[in-house]
């Protein structure tokens, strides 16, 4: 089985329990190596705050996740802090359009 094929495995059993890490179901993985993973969420409006584009705490959340994913991925195999995000760099993703999350391993 592939990284990507094992990592898909670990989103869906981390999404298909009770508990605030459903809110990752929707989260689709476009692919997955060491140290590095793609993912991408169609933004609906149950991830939208009240003017419509992704809410900041479901940001953070991707970007937690997503980043703890590709540490995952490493040699190394363990959790580490993430990189704070820059979310200022980031334009607010709107209804209907996909975040894409890219996390690479940044830990010398």
């Amino acid at each position: 089985m592939s990284l990507t094929q094992n990592l898909r495995e670990v989103m869906k059993a981390i999404s298909g329990v009770p508990g605030f890490d459903k809110v990752l179901e929707k989260v689709t993985l476009v692919s997955a190596a060491p140290g590095k993973v793609t993912c991408e969420l169609r933004v609906q409006e149950e991830h939208t705050n009240k003017l419509g584009t992704l809410h900041g705490g479901l940001t953070a959340t991707l970007v937690d996740s997503i980043s703890t994913m590709a540490l995952l991925c490493t040699e190394r195999g363990v959790g580490q802090l993430p990189v704070p995000p820059n979310k200022s760099a980031q334009p607010a993703a709107a209804r209907n359009s996909v975040f894409r999350g890219k996390s690479r391993d940044h830990v010398g």
